[in-house]
């Protein structure tokens, strides 16, 4: 590496991202196999093109989340049956059913992907960014020797408990010896200010982690590594999208300012029905309309508690409590006149 920050909007598809050879990608299964204990249970669908996929405790999600197919009833019967899991979570298209869409899926898939074509306030803070710090692929070791600091900075300020380095720890040692897994990093000096990491899986990406340092947001390190990782797989690798994840099922998620970063950052948000599926023992306990009102009280009396914010938030959804689950995003739109 030169030294120097990255020019943004650049054709040259040859630019140096440092000594550290990129991920050759893979198939799911390669991703499953040598992903070690964070995907052990998992299920390959019979298509061999997704999976079923521990995402929490006795949750299983079906990966890529873009695949929108219905789920036949003999195998969510199977997959409920499997020792350890209490329900299952799948996206649906809207446009193909009765389904009210209850959350976004942040998708980016534009051959063209370049900062020119981006709104003005992105073009704005990813040029920050590219002057102010170093972004380049980077060794699992040198996350692992530098990217703590940024770990917990990102979850403290999602109401996370602070994670300790044993937590990055594991996820390197998981992680190092996989074909699919990739990450990307924000540098000043020999301080790692952000950092991102992907899976190349088929001919797609998913960014599954990105955190930064709450001192160096004013410089932008966030929206120059997703600015480059994302040009990088479209333009450079021609992969045919990377995915951002999904929108928050929390019962008070406050993602407002997340939505808009992602949608200036040119992902689309895909209106999409998140469906989940209870094992029959844990149907009164989360699927009826009394038990989402205890989820919420519950949730009130310990707001900053996530595993009762997701429980009260996914009550809502199985109850229909929830008429309009995407209402928050129209009505901020307003507000904010974006």
């Amino acid at each position: 590496m030169s030294g120097e920050p990255t020019q943004p909007g650049l054709a040259d598809t040859s630019r140096d991202v440092g000594t550290v050879p990129p991920a050759p990608g893979g198939t799911i299964e390669d991703y499953l196999k040598t992903s070690g204990g964070g995907v052990s249970g998992s299920v390959i669908a019979a298509d061999g093109r997704s999976a079923w996929v521990p995402c929490s405790r006795g949750e299983l999600q079906r990966w890529p989340v873009e695949c929108t197919d219905e789920v036949d009833k003999a195998t969510i019967r199977v997959l409920l049956r499997r020792k350890g899991v209490w329900f299952i979570n799948y996206l649906l298209d809207p446009a193909t059913g009765p389904y009210i869409p209850n959350c976004f899926d942040y998708v980016c898939s534009d051959p063209a992907y370049d900062i020119e074509r981006l709104a003005k306030n992105a073009r704005r803070d990813i040029r920050r960014g590219l002057r102010s710090f170093v972004v380049r692929r980077i060794s699992w070791d040198e996350l692992l020797k530098h990217g703590f600091p940024a770990l917990a900075d990102t979850a403290g300020r999602h109401g996370e408990l602070t994670r300790s380095p044993d937590r990055l720890r594991q996820f390197t040692d998981r992680v190092r010896n996989s074909p699919c897994h990739e990450a990307w990093g924000a540098w000043q000096g020999e301080d790692l200010a952000a950092w991102l990491a992907f899976a190349k899986i088929d001919d797609y990406a998913t960014i599954f982690s990105v955190c930064s340092c709450t001192a160096a947001h004013r410089g932008c390190p966030n929206n120059a590594v997703l600015y480059e990782v994302t040009r990088h797989c479209l333009i450079e690798e021609k992969r045919r999208f990377v995915s951002l994840g999904l929108s928050s099922v929390l019962a008070d998620p406050n993602q407002w300012f997340l939505h808009k970063y992602k949608v200036r950052m040119g992902y689309e948000a895909l209106p999409r029905f998140r469906r989940f599926v209870l094992h029959p023992l844990l149907r009164p306990i989360l699927g009826t309309r009394l038990a989402s009102v205890v989820w919420d009280m519950a949730y009130k009396l310990k707001p900053d508690h996530q595993k009762l914010s997701r429980l009260a938030g996914m009550a809502r959804l199985l109850s229909s409590r929830q008429t309009d689950p995407l209402a928050w995003a129209e009505k901020d739109k307003q507000e904010n006149g974006d």
